[in-house]
């Protein structure tokens, strides 16, 4: 990497850093307290799911 592509990376990556950094800092939680493993009826099965399309094969 030259002078001028590593200088033009550092002029990219310090701005993107600093937003990074900012929008991070306000995430604050709210309220997560009221939900409790009783809140749900008896039996009830937590779970995550997940999907991608996939195109037929030719």
């Amino acid at each position: 990497m030259g002078s001028m592509e590593s200088g033009r990376f550092v002029a990219l990556l310090a701005p993107l850093s600093l937003l990074l950094v900012a929008s991070l800092r306000g995430c604050t939680a709210y309220g997560g307290g009221e939900l409790t493993r009783g809140s749900f009826p008896e039996g009830f099965v937590f779970g995550t799911a997940a999907s991608a399309y996939q195109p037929p094969s030719p």
